[in-house]
Parts: C-alpha cells; structure tokens; sequence
C-alpha cells in the first residue's frame, strides 16, 4: 500500500509541476504577443510538453488564461503588499506600496507587460475577466482602508475626502506610469514620475 500511495504522490506532484509549468509558459507568451496570438501548440512547446496537456489540465487555451489571470493577480498582490509595508501604518504604508510598484516594475518588467496584456484582454469582456479586475481594485480599497483611518486619526489626513476617490487615483496613476515606462522608457524619467505622484498625494490629502 504504502508503495501504491507513493506512486500516486508522485504523479499528483509531477501533474502540478506541469500545471505549473503551463502557466508561466502561458504567462510568458501572452506578454509577449497577446492572448490571441498565443497558440495552444506554442504555449505546450514553451512548457516543455505536448499540446494536448493544456487541455488535459484545463480543457481550453480560455481556462488557461483564466488560471494565469488568477495566479498572476495573486502574486502581484502579495509583493505589492506583504513585503515592504510590514511594520508601517498611515501614510508610510501607502509610501511602501508605491516602493514595491516601482521595483517590480524595474527589477521584473516582464510581469508588469503580462498585467496589461491581462488589462487589455479585459476589455473585451466575452471572457469575464473585466469582474475579475474589478475584484482586484475592490481588494486594493480594503487593504488600504485601515491606513487610512491611521492616518486620519493621526491628523495626516483630511477626514472629509473619500478613500475610495483617492485610491482610485492612486492606481490610475499608477498604472499610467508603468504603462508609459514600458512603452518608451528610453524617454521617461521613472524617478520623476513617482517622485511627483507622491508629492500630488502627500499635498492633496492634507486636512
């Protein structure tokens, strides 16, 4: 028995490592050329596997996208956010969140092209992942929410703005600077764009 269980511990890791394995090569090619130019063959042969394994392990080149939507996100979110605002509160946590966005989008540009790829994807919502998105924007106002009320108890805040305006702005501009990086980032001064991004936010949020 114990050799039998073994055996099936063994395929159940190897069937996740290729699952695994499918999602990045997924995520790869859809930042590179979009979710319609990324055929089901080229993304088993960037996998290192046959074609017919995307569809054993999610039934279509839509599912797959679909799980790389959601593993990305997820990821995206825990190094926006776990990482450099431990330990702040207020103000210095929203400063710590544009830290994190700036270096994911220096130190590992390609995931950043893979999120707008995903945007873009968006909208054209025969795929649902616009409701996806906008869950991601909804998270994004509850996580920063406590700061907020830090900062307004602590009088950094004007109490009569609305949260949920400001954060909106904050990651409009946000993915305003990314995108214009990525495009042309030979002509974009990143340093002077966060710099004037936190200065706007720091003078507009005074009580």
């Amino acid at each position: 028995m114990n050799g039998v269980a073994t055996t099936q511990g063994a395929r159940a890791q190897q069937a996740q490592d290729t699952r695994q394995r499918l999602i990045e090569a997924a995520g790869r090619l859809f930042a590179k050329r979009g979710y319609a130019e990324s055929s089901v063959a080229a993304i088993g042969e960037a996998a290192g596997v046959s074609r017919g394994l995307v569809n054993f392990h999610f039934g279509s080149k839509e599912k797959l996208l679909w799980a790389v939507v959601e593993s990305f996100v997820g990821e995206f979110e825990r190094e926006i956010f776990e990482p450099t605002v431990a330990g702040r509160s207020g103000v210095e946590a929203v400063r710590g969140v544009l830290e994190a966005h700036r270096r994911l989008l220096t130190e590992r540009p390609e995931r950043a092209r893979l999120l707008y790829r995903l945007l873009f994807e968006a909208l054209d919502d025969r795929r649902g992942l616009a409701k996806h998105f906008g869950g991601m924007h909804a998270r994004w106002q509850q996580r920063t929410f406590p700061w907020w009320q830090e900062a307004v108890e602590a009088g950094e805040v004007d109490p009569t703005l609305d949260h949920a305006a400001i954060t909106s702005f904050m990651l409009s501009a946000l993915r305003g600077i990314a995108l214009d990086w990525l495009i042309a980032p030979e002509t974009f001064d990143l340093d002077a764009a966060y710099a004037q991004l936190w200065r706007s936010f720091t003078r507009g949020i005074v009580p």
